[in-house]
């Protein structure tokens, strides 16, 4: 091949990105072309090493910089210098990176799909035909790794032979069906040819080039830019691969499947598509576009001819075209050239009709195979072939289309003119139309004169309906006011009547006690004295019954005060054993449990009629100070010195100093807001909580302390030596804070200790603030800092503004650097900024004793994060939660001015049909500068039992509103009542007596779920008002039906009794063939509750709470009975028996000497460990087969006869449940034994029982 024979070519496009026209370090490492005409650039920044895509058109008309469609960049890898891209489809490209690959979806601007391999990369490419794959070549690796497309699934791993150690793929392309692999190695720079089996088809040369500088492939072609010189070479792979006649020949300038060769300007990347050339120089980044009919051109083609044809063969050619004898003719560039002279031959028919019937009569079969493998590859790419022929069979072609459009026209115009007629037609029925429009606007003007009349009446009506509302809404509030009076008045007197009850109880037994002692003292030897002593004894005997009045209604009121929680704080402090304990808990089911614990502590001497300094100690501990002050305190003045000292208890309590300062000092709080303007307007004292607070060690090396949102960071070399160091958030400050207005202050008090202690290098504070700053840069803070006296007084604390501290103020946080630990409060400057605090509203129902006493609700705000929302929980975790939280903010302005919604209002509201009243305000209010600077408040609503309500309400409803300005959150509270003060073996009870009525009942619930679908359950979800995600879980779950109706009955909407509501909402969700099942099933029940005519006869002469209390029950258990029996006088005595067992065998034996209770998650599982009986249950995750609460209890007291086993007995009965739930994978339960084994296989007898009753 005669490299003097090559051309240059001329680009018909030139482009450059913006990045390459404003930076000089950026490098281009791979190039892609888009079936849309786009181009994809990807390289590397020569000192930072950051790569980048650059993703853009060739526009024509730029001069300078081009469009860009989609531009990323990427940060430094290990091996960022290696990144590579191909095109996947239209808005698709593909690229990879060490060891990652990447699917992106440029017109979105998205990372569609990421992967990982074992690389790192250096070069990528993408089959076109056959199945889509993506070939990856990795950096010093013979290896190439074939990932599926678009899924990016590792597929194979090809090793390609003949790539010595060292060497790598640096650039790969794919070709054919086959996929063919055409790679340039690395060292040194081969073009070389595989199969997809990795095994070498050839290696690429020409003109003495070996070394490639890059390659292009297409379709059949792969081109090489080889490396020093700017010539590429165009190579006929399937000639060489298929095993043609001509596949095998080669010379020095690189055999018979060379198609073309020219030059380009200086480059180092090409790529070709759809005959288009693109080349992109490395460090310009500057893309030219070569026209395809420039490539495939005959100065193109004669320097590879001329490899092929020596001079005797341009002899033979110049005799076989007659052309005149010339000397300068000495090869075939310049017989061509002669070609046009030669009278037959013109240059349109030199190549197609003349030179390669020449070749071949000539038999020059190496010419006539490159001649016609160049035919090939230019007109299949869409270059014109020059056949006159062809051009005829077009002309005819076009005239058939001319012919089509003329009878196209003609059609056309019989169309129009049908069309005209129709339009015609059109017009005479819109005139009609129009008349008919006329008709009835004049018909609808007199229907909207009729309607203004009528809704004239109708406004008259709604008037004297308001009016009547308004009446009738005074009538019932006074009807209101006047039971709520009469209410409280009849419970003020049962309270009277309980007093008097327990004095004379109390009197009566200390006369007893009396007369005990003086028959004991009275002899025939002293009764002469004993008659002077008579009027002594009398005027003692008087006293001491005045006192035992006086202790009996003391304890009356003390038990009135006492919830089931106080009760259990009080037995806790004098150290009850646990048996005492959970008798409180069962006896709260049924009474209240103060009366009990008051009781006991009188059996243990821990009280006494003469001395209840005990008690006051405890009710001061537990924060019960107003029945300290008001009862118990007068009432221990008004014993005796002597009586007192005679008879004190012993010493169980003492006072700590700390409690009895926090006591003065609560007090003294207590007294300010009372005095000068409490700031809670109901009069009630607000909650106050422990600080969040962590103390950490911190060495030389520094260390980070985070809490309540509060981050200390402190750097290497500030500490000489190891120090704990402490940080404390201060919600409730006792001390007076910095500033003119506490409104200016954007975050709490923060405490920093020990105090100062002195630093080496500053530390730096994070604390969020609460303030709404839009722009930080044109506000500043004021950072004070305080250090206690030297005299230790807690509340005297000096503060300093630091005018010289370094802070910034972020839109959340505010950071502030220090050299000395201190306090720390932070204001704004200025005056015009707004704060806003989100706090989360949490409900709790502290105690409910019995069905006829009060309920105590107590709202809880505290700061929006899980940090303080899981403190708060925690420090209720003895009450029950009312529902999930609401979230409500406030707004506040720092201008002093501003005084508007300064307070914060609770609200509870009942609704009209509810069992319940509220006893005091139904509203409650507190400061909103003490609610931002606390962060947690709360607020007890007491609810009181209506006397005229029947006792079978299940279902407490109230709505908690939270409001501040503008703002309101709402939120409903639900709860069951019954079921925290029915006992088990009353439940138990209930449902083997209600048996048919709960057959019934469960094949009607079976029969429901069995026609509802997931369509049916969407709808039946939200009539109900579920929440989403218990609505998930039903839509989720296998059976939606069954699991709709089992959330249903565990709510209580639907019982044996109680259908109507699933009636209303089936018939509400037009499934009323469903509801008519529910009708039949109520048909049923009422067949089977018919009574015999006598027995009715008999209920109505006398009524059923009269027969029952002839039997000796009380009242209030016969109503309660009556109520959960659902009037079955029968049922009801069988209850109120086993309620009077179950309460004789409570005061008679204490069964359960343990017991322990638990929610443990089925997905993550838990533990329940008991230290005192050292019993363990463990229960792995996936063993329960969903959340529930489990129990652990160990019995104590059972007939010793009617255990099972005949041998000895090795440890303790343990009972777990819930009884009878099956377990989805086992659980370990680990109980110490007593017994001594020798053996490493001891015999052991293990027996489970169910409890029925009092039985196991």
């Amino acid at each position: 091949m005669d490299a003097t024979m090559t051309t240059e070519l001329t680009p018909v496009q030139c482009a450059r990105t913006p990045r390459f026209t404003t930076g000089h370090d950026w490098r281009v490492r791979d190039m892609a072309l888009g079936v849309d005409g786009s181009v994809a650039l990807s390289g590397y920044h020569s000192r930072t090493d950051r790569t980048f895509i650059d993703l853009f058109p060739i526009d024509p008309d730029c001069t300078d910089t081009c469009k860009i469609i989609f531009i990323k960049e990427f940060e430094k890898s290990p091996n960022s210098r290696s990144r590579c891209v191909s095109y996947i489809s239209s808005g698709q490209i593909v690229t990879c990176c060490d060891d990652t690959i990447e699917l992106i979806n440029y017109n979105k601007q998205s990372t569609i799909l990421s992967r990982t391999f074992s690389g790192p990369a250096v070069s990528m490419a993408v089959s076109e035909e056959g199945d889509q794959h993506i070939f990856v070549g990795l950096y010093e690796s013979n290896k190439v790794i074939v990932f599926s497309s678009p899924g990016l699934t590792e597929l194979k791993t090809i090793t390609l032979t003949g790539i010595k150690d060292g060497d790598y793929v640096c650039e790969l392309g794919v070709m054919g069906a086959a996929h063919t692999l055409c790679v340039r190695t690395g060292y040194p720079n081969k073009a070389l040819v595989y199969n997809i089996n990795g095994d070498v088809q050839t290696e690429l040369t020409a003109m003495n080039k070996t070394q490639a500088e890059s390659i292009a492939v297409s379709s059949e072609l792969m081109m090489v830019l080889w490396y020093g010189c700017t010539l590429i070479t165009a190579h006929h792979i399937p000639s060489i691969i298929e095993g043609g006649r001509h596949s095998s020949l080669a010379d020095r300038d690189g055999g018979r499947h060379i198609v073309a060769c020219f030059e380009i300007d200086l480059s180092h990347t090409i790529r070709i598509k759809d005959n288009r050339l693109i080349a992109v120089h490395e460090r310009t980044g500057e893309v030219k576009e070569y026209g395809k009919e420039d490539i495939f051109s005959l100065p193109a083609l004669l320097p590879a001819l001329s490899s092929t044809i020596n001079e005797n063969e341009v002899k033979k050619l110049v005799n076989y075209f007659d052309i005149t004898p010339n000397q300068s003719i000495t090869d075939i560039r310049t017989l061509v050239q002669h070609l046009p002279d030669v009278g037959s031959v013109t240059p349109r028919n030199i190549i197609e009709h003349q030179l390669i019937r020449a070749f071949k009569e000539l038999e020059l079969q190496d010419a006539a195979h490159i001649l016609s493998i160049y035919l090939k590859c230019k007109y299949k790419n869409g270059l014109s072939f020059p056949d006159e022929e062809l051009r005829k069979k077009k002309l005819l072609a076009l005239e058939e289309e001319n012919q089509g459009h003329v009878d196209t026209i003609t059609s056309l115009e019989r169309s129009r003119a049908s069309l005209k007629k129709e339009l015609e037609t059109t017009n005479q029925a819109l005139q009609e139309s129009e008349k008919i429009q006329t008709s009835l606007r004049e018909k609808l003007t007199t229907t909207e004169q009729t309607l203004t009349e009528s809704a004239e009446t109708q406004d008259n009506l709604r008037e004297e309906l308001h009016a009547r509302n308004r009446r009738l809404t005074q009538e019932l509030d006074q009807t209101r006011e006047t039971l709520e009076k009469t209410t409280s008045n009849l419970h003020q007197a049962k309270l009277k009547s309980a007093q008097e009850s327990k004095a004379l109880k109390e009197v009566l037994q200390q006369t007893k006690q009396s007369l005990e002692e003086k028959e004991k003292a009275i002899t025939e030897s002293d009764v002469v004295q004993h008659s002077k002593d008579d009027d002594n004894g009398d005027h003692s005997a008087i006293q001491e019954s005045t006192l035992a009045a006086g202790f009996g209604r003391l304890l009356v009121t003390v038990d009135e005060d006492l919830t089931l929680d106080s009760s259990l704080k009080v037995a806790m402090l004098f150290q009850l054993p646990p048996s005492n304990i959970d008798l409180l808990r069962r006896i709260s089911l049924v009474e209240t449990p103060g009366g009990k614990l008051l009781d006991i502590l009188k059996e243990r001497d821990i009280i006494n009629m003469y001395d209840v300094t005990n008690l006051q100690k405890a009710l001061m501990g537990i924060r019960l100070k107003r029945t300290n002050e008001t009862v118990l305190v007068p009432y221990q003045e008004s014993v005796s010195k002597h009586l007192f000292e005679e008879h004190r208890t012993p010493e169980l309590l003492s006072w700590p100093e700390e409690e009895e300062q926090q006591t003065i000092e609560e007090e003294k709080q207590e007294d300010s807001h009372t005095e000068g303007g409490s700031s809670v307007v109901s009069g009630e004292p607000v909650k106050r909580y422990h600080n969040p607070s962590l103390e950490q060690m911190i060495g030389t090396e520094g260390g980070t302390i985070s809490v309540a949102g509060v981050n200390l960071l402190v750097p290497g070399g500030a500490l000489t030596e190891n120090h704990v160091i402490a940080v404390e958030v201060v919600r409730d400050a006792d001390m007076d804070l910095p500033g003119e207005d506490n409104r200016s202050r954007i975050t709490p008090l923060i405490k920093l200790g020990p105090l100062k202690l002195k630093l080496k290098k500053p530390v730096t504070v994070a604390i969020p603030h609460s303030a709404v700053i839009p722009d930080v840069d044109r506000h500043s803070v004021i950072v004070y800092s305080g250090q206690q006296s030297e005299e230790g007084d807690k509340e005297l604390v000096t503060w300093t503004e630091e005018r010289s501290a370094s802070w910034r103020l972020a839109e959340d946080t505010v950071d502030v650097s220090l050299t000395c630990l201190c306090f720390l409060s932070i204001s704004l400057a200025s005056e015009e900024t707004v704060q806003r605090h989100i706090f989360r509203v949490v409900s709790f129902v502290d105690s409910i004793t019995n069905p006829e006493e009060d309920i105590i609700i107590t709202c809880c705000l505290c700061k929006d994060n899980d940090e303080e929302f899981k403190s708060l929980i925690e420090d209720h975790k003895s009450k029950l939660r009312l529902g999930d939280y609401a979230t409500c903010q406030i707004v506040r302005s720092s201008k002093r001015s501003d005084l508007s919604a300064t307070q914060l209002v609770m609200s509870l509201g009942l609704t009209k049909d509810s069992a319940y009243s509220i006893s005091d305000e139904s509203s409650k209010q507190s400061d909103i500068d003490h609610v931002c600077d606390a962060s947690r408040v709360s607020q007890q609503f007491r609810l009181r039992r209506k006397k005229d309500v029947c006792v079978d309400t299940t279902i407490l409803d109230a709505k908690l509103t939270v409001r501040h300005g503008d703002n309101s959150t709402e939120s409903v509270l639900q709860t069951k009542v019954r079921s925290l003060f029915i006992s088990a073996e009353s439940k138990r009870y209930l449902l083997q007596m209600l048996k048919p009525d709960v057959k019934l009942y469960e094949d009607l619930k079976l029969n429901i779920a069995s026609q509802l679908n997931k369509h049916h359950c969407k709808k039946l979800c939200m009539y109900f008002g579920l929440a989403s995600g218990v609505k998930e879980s039903i839509l989720e779950a296998r059976d939606v039906g069954m699991e709709l109706m089992t959330i249903l009955d565990e709510r209580e909407v639907i019982m044996p009794q109680k259908m109507i509501a699933l009636y209303e909402g089936l018939t509400g969700c037009d499934l009323n063939k469903i509801a008519r099942k529910i009708t039949e099933y109520t048909a049923a029940l009422n067949k089977t509750d018919e009574q015999p005519k006598e027995q009715r006869i008999t209920t109505t002469k006398k009524s059923k709470v009269k027969i029952l209390m002839e039997e000796g029950f009380t009242k209030t258990d016969i109503i309660q009975a009556l109520g959960l029996s659902q009037g079955r006088v029968d049922l009801g005595r069988k209850l109120l028996q086993v309620v009077g067992k179950h309460k004789e065998r409570l005061q008679a034996m204490e069964p359960v000497m343990f017991y322990k209770e638990q929610f443990i998650s089925a997905a993550s599982g838990g533990d329940l460990f008991s230290p005192e009986a050292g019993i363990l249950l463990l229960m792995p995750p996936g063993c329960l087969p969903k959340d529930r609460i489990v129990n652990l209890s160990v019995i104590t007291g059972l007939d010793p006869t009617k255990l099972p086993g005949s041998g000895s007995r090795l440890c303790q009965i343990v009972k777990c449940g819930p009884e009878e739930l099956l377990l989805e994978d086992p659980a370990l339960l680990r109980i110490p034994h007593c017994g001594s084994v020798d053996t490493d296989t001891p015999i052991v007898t293990i027996y489970g029982g169910q409890s029925q009753g009092e039985i196991y």
